[in-house]
């Protein structure tokens, strides 16, 4: 039972990265597929939430509107897809990560509003990542991720529903799910896979949970890239 204590808390200082996805071998040498989003250039406006809570939803003449709470308790009303009105009845009340793109919206709106930037573009919440309870976002400066629904592990290796959004520093990002957790030998893993890029954050189990995060990202039998130290910057606790 102490055991099984650590490693929880061993994952709250755990959490992953960026990529396509990552595949973690299960204890047969296999790995689990994860679903993924469409990659976005997501840059968030100004006093836009990144992080919040989805209260409703409403259909206007031109977008669905969403209204959101965020971390810092403000409430306001964003325009967003109209695929998230459809899918308002599971994001009520959910904790989310909101990813944000452009919108082409007519002349008359745009002048009447104010709201549009160049080509009459306006920003809206085009998708939404499930954060759930237990989230963190790590980062190295380069490479930030957010990690989602680590609830969802339970102890056992290969198994948890956990979700990922990972962006580089030129805003080039992409959303995963089904992230499983491994532990072997002092040390967890996450993984995702999508088609033969395997993404992998490994973190060593310690007391405190404050030992930093190394992502690899591996296609085929490459090591594509190594990122030592990502630090916990923004979490759910």
């Amino acid at each position: 039972m102490r055991q099984q204590r650590r490693l929880t808390m061993g994952l709250v200082g755990l959490m992953l990265w960026l990529g396509s996805c990552t595949g973690v071998p299960d204890e047969t040498g296999n790995t689990e597929i994860s679903q993924t989003t469409p990659e976005t250039t997501d840059t968030i406006p100004e006093n836009f939430p990144t992080i919040g809570v989805f209260n409703s939803a409403r259909l206007g003449d031109l977008l669905c509107y969403v209204t959101v709470t965020s971390r810092e308790g403000k409430t306001s009303e964003v325009g967003a897809s109209a695929d998230l009105c459809d899918r308002s009845p599971s994001l009520t009340n959910q904790t989310l990560r909101f990813i944000y793109d452009d919108a082409v919206m007519p002349p008359e709106h745009c002048n009447n509003t104010g709201l549009c930037g160049a080509n009459n573009r306006q920003r809206v919440i085009s998708d939404v990542v499930m954060l759930g309870e237990n989230w963190q976002v790590l980062s190295n400066g380069t490479w930030t991720v957010t990690v989602g629904q680590a609830e969802t592990w339970d102890g056992r290796n290969n198994t948890g529903n956990l979700t990922y959004y990972g962006c580089n520093d030129q805003n080039d990002c992409l959303a995963l799910t089904e992230g499983k957790i491994t532990c072997r030998d002092g040390v967890c893993h996450i993984g995702w896979q999508q088609d033969d890029y395997f993404y992998i954050l490994s973190t060593p189990i310690v007391e405190d949970g404050g030992a930093g995060t190394t992502l690899r990202v591996h296609q085929g039998g490459d090591n594509l890239l190594n990122v030592p130290n990502m630090q916990l910057i923004d979490s759910s606790l």
